[in-house]
């Protein structure tokens, strides 16, 4: 006999499911590009950016498990070289753990604590590791896919403006700004 407890939970978990399934759909279709190894915001140098950061702030080389709790992300298991497996590993793992609460409407604590970190290894916030800037500065560039994929490189960048000059956070030329775009009323 189904109680309405069961009921709630089934929708729950599948609406849960559903949205680590999107998130893991679209981390697999977009990371590569974005953090892989060749992508806007490389992840390997990133890491090794946050790690110089934190130990810089310690004083010391930080062991493992510092560098996770820090910034949680099983990324930093990856070797460098095989990073971008690493992050197609854990993106399909997410996709296919968060079929088990989509598909059945059920999930165990496992299941579920295995998708928060996954989910957690692709996600980041990148002010976690310092303030936000005070200044700001947009520059527009133009980018091209390159035309020989034997190089290491997808696409070549060049600078073309500067869209925004650099101003104080706190500047009310920016609100100025954003109003001339179109982005506040």
């Amino acid at each position: 006999m189904t109680t309405t407890y069961d009921t709630a939970r089934g929708v729950f978990l599948r609406g849960l499911g559903l949205v680590y399934a999107l998130a893991f759909a679209v981390a697999l279709e977009q990371n590569d590009l974005l953090i892989g190894s060749h992508g806007l915001n490389p992840g390997p140098k990133y890491l090794h950016k946050v790690k110089g950061r934190l130990e810089a702030a310690h004083g010391r080389p930080l062991a493992q498990h510092e560098l996770y709790t820090s910034l949680p992300t099983l990324l930093w298991l990856a070797p460098e070289d095989r990073f971008d497996e690493w992050l197609l590993r854990v993106e399909t793992t997410g996709l296919v753990l968060a079929m088990v609460p989509l598909l059945f409407g059920r999930a165990n604590m496992a299941i579920m604590l295995a998708l928060w970190v996954l989910y957690g290894s692709v996600t980041n916030d990148p002010f976690a590791h310092g303030p936000p800037p005070k200044r700001i500065r947009v520059d527009k560039f133009k980018y091209a896919f390159v035309q020989s994929w034997n190089t290491s490189d997808w696409w070549t960048r060049s600078y073309q403006e500067a869209y925004l000059p650099e101003l104080a956070a706190d500047d009310p030329q920016i609100e100025t700004f954003l109003r001339s775009v179109g982005m506040l009323l």
